[in-house]
This record gives C-alpha cells, sequence and structure tokens, in this order.
C-alpha cells in the first residue's frame, strides 16, 4: 500500500513541493520538478557520481534513480530515500557539541579531497557576463534591482581582469540547509549544476552560510547570539588560511555573484532575506575581507 502526504521544509527556500510516500513500510521522498531542465538532470548526475566516487568519513548522500534527461522530463519528479535528522536553522537551534565538531571535521575532510580535483582554466568571460545579464532580468524586488544595478559595473571591472579561474568538483550549495545531520552522518541533499563547477563555489556557500548567517537570518535574538557560536566553532578564523592565494584573490567576487543569484528568488514578502542580502552585499563590495 502506498501512501502520500505533501510537505513543505521551512529550511528550503526554494520552498519546493514534496510529497513523504510510505511504500512497504519505507518512508520516501518525492520532489516534484513542473517543468525539468537539463540543469535540473545535469544536478541528479552529480549528486549519484559524487556518491559513487568520493569517500569521505562520516559523509553519505542518496542515489536518485533517473536514468536520462528523458526520463526526468517524463516523470516530473525524482524519489529518494528519507532521512530523518536535522537540517538548516534546526541545526543552529538544537544540536550540541558532538554535531557541531560533526561538521567542523567534514568539512575539513571535504575540502581536502576537493583540492585534488582543482584545474586552472582560461577564464571565460562570457559565462559570467550571462549570468550577470540573466540576475538583472529576473530580479523583479526594487531594492535588489537597485543593487545591482548600482553594483554591476564595479563587479565587470573586477570580472575583466581575471584571466584564470578554477574548476572542479563542488556540490554548488554546500550550505546547512543542504546537510542533514543523522546521529554520527552528515547526509548530502540538493546537489547543484552551477555555471562554473568548482571548490571556489562550494567555498563562497561556506562564507555565505559561516560568515554571514544564511541559516540563522529568520531565527529570534537568542537563537541569532548561539548561531553566531555554533558557526564561529565550525569555521574558524584560520578556515580560509589553508587555501591557496591565487584561490582566495578570487573568492571574494565568487561570493558577491553567489549572493547576486539569490535574487531573482527572493518572495516580495520576505524582508528579511531582503535586508539580509543588502546588508552582505554592500558590506562585501565596500569592504575588505581578509581570508588569509
Amino acid at each position: 500500500m502506498i501512501q502520500k502526504r505533501k510537505i513543505f521544509f521551512d529550511s528550503s527556500f526554494s520552498k519546493a513541493n514534496f510529497e513523504l510516500i510510505n511504500l512497504d513500510n519505507q518512508i520516501f521522498l518525492k520532489k516534484k520538478i513542473k517543468r525539468p531542465t537539463i540543469r535540473d538532470f545535469e544536478s541528479i548526475k552529480k549528486n549519484n557520481l559524487f556518491n559513487k566516487y568520493i569517500k569521505i568519513k562520516n559523509l553519505r548522500s542518496i542515489n536518485i534513480d533517473i536514468d536520462s534527461f528523458k526520463d526526468l522530463k517524463r516523470k516530473k519528479c525524482y524519489v529518494m530515500k528519507f532521512i530523518n535528522g536535522t537540517s538548516g536553522e534546526s541545526i543552529l537551534k538544537n544540536l550540541g557539541y558532538s554535531e557541531i565538531t560533526l561538521i567542523k571535521n567534514f568539512l575539513k575532510d571535504y575540502f581536502s579531497v576537493m583540492k585534488i580535483h582543482i584545474r586552472w582554466v582560461k577564464f571565460d568571460k562570457s559565462i559570467f557576463i550571462k549570468k550577470f545579464n540573466e540576475i538583472e532580468k529576473k530580479t523583479k524586488i526594487k531594492t535588489l534591482k537597485n543593487i545591482f544595478k548600482k553594483n554591476k559595473k564595479k563587479l565587470l571591472n573586477k570580472l575583466i581582469k581575471i584571466k584564470f579561474y578554477p574548476t572542479g568538483l563542488c556540490h554548488g550549495d554546500l550550505t546547512l540547509s543542504n546537510m542533514i545531520i543523522n546521529k554520527n552522518q552528515i547526509y548530502l541533499i540538493d546537489f547543484l549544476k552551477t555555471h562554473n563547477d568548482s571548490i571556489i563555489q562550494d567555498l563562497s556557500k561556506v562564507y555565505q552560510e559561516f560568515k554571514l548567517g544564511w541559516s540563522s537570518r529568520n531565527l529570534n535574538d537568542h537563537d541569532y547570539l548561539r548561531s553566531k557560536i555554533i558557526y564561529n566553532k565550525i569555521v574558524d578564523k584560520n578556515f580560509f588560511k589553508i587555501f591557496p592565494k591565487k584561490i582566495l584573490n578570487l573568492l571574494k567576487f565568487e561570493i558577491i555573484l553567489t549572493l547576486l543569484r539569490i535574487f531573482p528568488y527572493v518572495n516580495n514578502k520576505d524582508q528579511k532575506t531582503v535586508n539580509w542580502l543588502k546588508f552582505s552585499v554592500e558590506e562585501l563590495i565596500n569592504k575588505d575581507i581578509k581570508l588569509n
């Protein structure tokens, strides 16, 4: 007997449409994709390849049974085993020292593996210019449109000066919302095919989460103060020092671009996220950030 129940996850910024399915006393998660794109399929492929080839202590990912883009377009969904655990802002509110240590050690091991796969290639400016234009076109909220217009020229000038860029393996959206903590295991979910798959993309997401407080932006004062302590325990002042200087020299640009990519997806009623983005982007653009 199959039982279904529609659910929405508070930690999911996209508010994606999921169903829990009880099949033969096992719980599965069904994610619906109304209009599947090749990027959706590439993200699933990334998930499955990561699960097959990357072995890191205490890390798991769940295989997704989709064989081709044609298969995804036909099904308009995918199904995976449901992992019951803690994710997103709930990690900041509820977990203790052992789980904090687990995430800290995971990030250390994760980036040690990712560094091995770095390849430097000639920088293709057209990919990034296309992304800038796409963000500008799709951003609807006036405050965010003004921030983008105000800083676009400055960012394009930085882009023109870049000669080489790293490529390689990455998750693509490495925030607490895409980590599920279950006992002594971390499960990575929602892999994302990006415009430039690279360790620098994952590092920008780590900065977004642990230095700018992405998952803590909606917390009350007490939980927010707690989250700052947890963030600093996981990613301390020495975290970025293990990376080559040529990576760190590009990271600020990538962090800003990562934040700009959120602009088109913000709901016009979500003033907390608008304010968080405004503060974060202007802080990064107008101040030097010391990563080494």
